[in-house]
């Protein structure tokens, strides 16, 4: 990460540090993907060379693809890679477009808390009613406490963009390589 004109080093440091842990979400992302394609791939064999699959292979995709899909937010948040609409404002009007990414980062911080907060709720009540997979009888609680981190880390990255974003609209902006 360097400073285009003068942005503050503490800007720098931390969107150093959450690159950092924004690389080991999409990595560890990228490994229950891993996982989950040798899963598949050994169910389809199985099917095909013994009439056998992986038992509850179908739960495990299910929750490995939203693991999957979680862990990699906030490194595509970080990127500023994740969807955006821009086409309404990208060719009228060259500050526009910052202002309206400085406003999307701040709702989208704002979304990411309030999923975190009620990931907690929703977590613990799975905890409490002991509900589990069909077919493997798994808890469903553990996928919770990854919840509602990475959408914690996709919050504090969504608010460091609109930090930045205004750091550019001062002319002081932060440019993450």
């Amino acid at each position: 990460m360097t400073s285009g004109q003068g942005a503050g080093s503490g800007l720098v440091s931390t969107g150093r540090i959450l690159l950092v842990l924004c690389r080991i979400t999409a990595l560890l992302g990228g490994a229950v993907l891993a996982g989950m394609i040798g899963m598949d791939v050994a169910s389809i064999v199985g099917r095909v060379l013994i009439s056998k699959t992986v038992p509850g292979d179908f739960e495990l995709i299910e929750i490995g693809t939203a693991v999957t899909a979680l862990l990699f937010l906030p490194y595509c948040q970080i990127m500023r890679q994740n969807v955006t609409i821009d086409l309404l404002v990208r060719d009228h009007h060259a500050r526009l477009l910052p202002v309206c990414n400085a406003v999307g980062n701040l709702l989208f911080t704002v979304f990411a808390v309030i999923v975190a907060w009620r990931s907690v709720d929703g977590g613990i009540d799975l905890w409490r009613g002991g509900d589990m997979t069909s077919a493997l009888h798994l808890p469903l609680w553990p996928v919770f406490p990854i919840v509602v981190v990475t959408f914690a880390l996709l919050a504090i990255v969504s608010f460091y963009n609109f930090l930045c974003d205004i750091a550019a609209l001062r002319g002081r902006p932060v440019v993450l390589h």
